[in-house]
């Protein structure tokens, strides 16, 4: 059986450019799905991973952890009824096991490898990633903008909410109006907490 290629996006070299290249189509493995990428946000950091601020393991790598798309296939394990449905992808892939995942910081999981970084991401025709690392869309919501949510939204949203514990009647201080900036503006605006000055 002849092998599947897709387009991609790559980093070969640091301080380089993102090179175009024919990479073959993955077949997902037990508790995988493989998402036909419909979005992927080009975002800042992926300029930074080209200059190389952080070390990527084995070049050459697919940047691209801003992806919405389509599943496409499922492996081994994974939920059938999962194919076709439009996601988003959530970027971190962590143990699950480890006592910093057991205690909801999965963030300092030690196993912890990211899409788009230390795996290969969204700036190709398909990817690979954990079903456990999907997150279902409404029709409502667009490609484009699903595919920031994890990420700019998401990491917001935790800062203000779940960490910050933003009230109505707090006063809120967002330093730059980068990406982040201007959805933590957002999310704080939602409660009552901007006012023009």
């Amino acid at each position: 059986m002849s092998q599947a290629y897709m387009d991609a996006v790559e980093i070969r070299e640091y301080q380089g450019r993102f090179e175009l290249a024919k990479r073959h189509v993955l077949e997902p493995e037990s508790g995988e799905v493989r998402v036909r990428v419909i979005a992927s946000g080009l975002c800042s950091t992926d300029l930074h991973l080209l200059e190389g601020r952080w070390d990527l393991g084995v070049l050459p790598r697919i940047p691209g952890h801003e992806i919405a798309g389509v599943v496409d296939q499922v492996g081994a394990g994974s939920t059938p009824s999962l194919k076709e449905k439009r996601v988003t992808v959530c970027l971190d892939v962590t143990c699950g096991g480890c006592m910093h995942c057991r205690t909801g910081q999965a963030h300092r999981c030690p196993y912890k490898e990211r899409i788009g970084f230390e795996r290969d991401g969204g700036h190709a025709e398909y990817v690979v990633v954990p079903e456990r690392n999907l997150v279902e869309l409404p029709d409502s919501v667009g490609f484009e903008d699903a595919s920031i949510l994890p990420d700019a939204v998401a990491c917001m949203y935790h800062s203000l909410i779940g960490q910050g514990h933003l009230g109505i009647s707090d006063t809120v201080v967002i330093h730059g109006a980068g990406g982040l900036g201007i959805h933590g503006v957002q999310i704080a605006a939602c409660g009552g907490n901007v006012s023009a000055g």
